[in-house]
């Protein structure tokens, strides 16, 4: 008969100095830590996304705050982006702005982030950003 209190352990017995962790104690410690960055790390990615997507959203607003503080000096919307900037417009690193049209009455404009997946735009004045 066999029982499994009374067997003797084959591993050796440390002595006093020898500490620390055994080679499977670490693997296993690496491959958990392997598993949670895998899991993590597309989020973190998407949440990038977004952060890049709301910075050139932003852009775009304030870019539409500045065409209607440049229309109250001139009698017609910027045509360049270049234009904006002494009336508050400050562009974003990476978010690239473009004015695709402005006249007396109305303009359209785009922004997107050079590292973003979206392109927003906007037809004014008073259109919403989509």
């Amino acid at each position: 008969m066999f029982f499994y209190g009374l067997r003797k352990s084959s591993k050796r017995k440390k002595t006093r100095g020898e500490n620390g962790f055994t080679l499977i104690e670490l693997m296993t410690v690496v491959i958990i830590i392997s598993i949670l960055t895998a899991i993590a790390i597309p989020s973190v990615a998407s949440f990038r996304n977004k952060g890049y997507n709301a910075t050139s959203y932003s852009d775009l607003k304030n870019m539409c705050i500045a065409q209607e503080a440049y229309f109250v000096d001139h009698p017609a919307y910027a045509q360049n982006v270049s234009d904006l900037v002494p009336y508050g417009y400050a562009q974003s690193p990476g978010v690239v702005p473009l004015i695709i049209s402005a006249n007396n009455t109305s303009y359209s404009m785009t922004a997107a982030h050079v590292s973003g997946d979206k392109t927003w735009s906007v037809s004014g004045p008073g259109g919403t950003i989509q």
